[in-house]
């Protein structure tokens, strides 16, 4: 498409069929974004729908680029994955633990001379991990997480509960980590000015420091879970990226199975089936003779 005097091109379309990377349709837009979009159909690994990035860097990481899902096909019910240099930020649906967004924020890399398989210098360092979840109408609100957030480089965790309908307020608490734990049991030491807290409803008691212990060791569970969910995230980013680059510098056709000149597999089963005769061939023969 050019613009209304036909100067200069202003975006491209371009139409595939019978690719093997599923890719049907391409979009690019010169004029405005400088954005590429691809669409697939259903049936790849990562079950990809959209993919738009910048043409200047199509597959390369830590790049702006957005990724729109298949829904029904992801187990982990991801919709939506926004991705820019040090931010990454997911949309899910129908999860069983009510999670709906995710938002990474990532320091910088740090020069280092390690060798590139170790996977602790491929990574981000994440600085800040928002996470938020949707209503359970079987917990109290005051009781059911609403949003958490892990500021790892400060080493605290912030917890905002659902707000009760008949409140203008949510409750919250904030966990400091001492970085202390205890000789005998190795587990992390959590003292009263580790804690602040907020509750909407001053006229219920205050949680005893055992549940607010024991909320505080399940928070560090899910700050490690979510840690290892960003490494894979980043992991699946990565692969997808160097598939991507492969598929386009060699596109594959999907051949009919029917196309019996074209299709290598069914070359190789009718060249095996041959052989397989000419060796029955010529051992009828030899039995022939020795029965002579």
């Amino acid at each position: 498409m050019v613009n209304k005097y036909g100067s200069h091109c202003v975006s491209v379309k371009e139409w595939y069929k019978h690719r093997k990377d599923l890719l049907y349709e391409r979009e690019h837009d010169k004029a405005v974004t400088a954005q590429v979009t691809e669409f697939f159909y259903p049936g790849r690994p990562s079950a990809i729908k959209e993919h738009t990035y910048m043409s200047v860097s199509p597959y390369s990481p830590e790049t702006e680029r957005t990724m729109l899902f298949y829904e029904d096909v992801r187990v982990d019910g991801l919709l939506k994955r926004v991705e820019k240099p040090l931010q990454l930020t997911e949309h899910y649906q129908n999860r069983p633990d009510r999670l709906f967004f995710r938002n990474v924020t990532f320091g910088r890399r740090a020069k280092s001379f390690a060798p590139q398989r170790d996977q602790e210098f491929q990574t981000h360092r994440a600085k800040i991990i928002v996470e938020k979840y949707g209503r359970n109408p079987e917990v109290k609100a005051d009781e059911d997480i609403a949003e958490l957030i892990f500021h790892l480089a400060e080493e605290r965790i912030l917890v905002t509960y659902h707000r009760d309908e008949n409140r203008i307020a949510p409750s919250y608490r904030e966990f400091t980590k001492s970085g202390l734990t205890d000789d005998k049991t190795s587990e992390p030491i959590l003292g009263p000015e580790h804690v602040a807290s907020f509750q909407v409803d001053h006229t219920a008691p205050q949680p005893k420091h055992l549940v607010l212990y024991e909320t505080y060791l399940s928070l560090l569970q899910r700050e490690t879970a979510s840690v290892k969910t960003i490494r894979a995230i980043e992991e699946e980013v990565e692969m997808f990226l160097n598939l991507r680059a492969k598929e386009e510098g060699n596109p594959v056709l999907e051949v009919s199975h029917y196309d019996t000149e074209r299709n290598e597999d069914i070359k190789k089963q009718r060249r095996e089936l041959t052989e397989k005769i000419v060796e029955d061939l010529e051992l009828f023969d030899a039995m022939s003779s020795l029965v002579k």
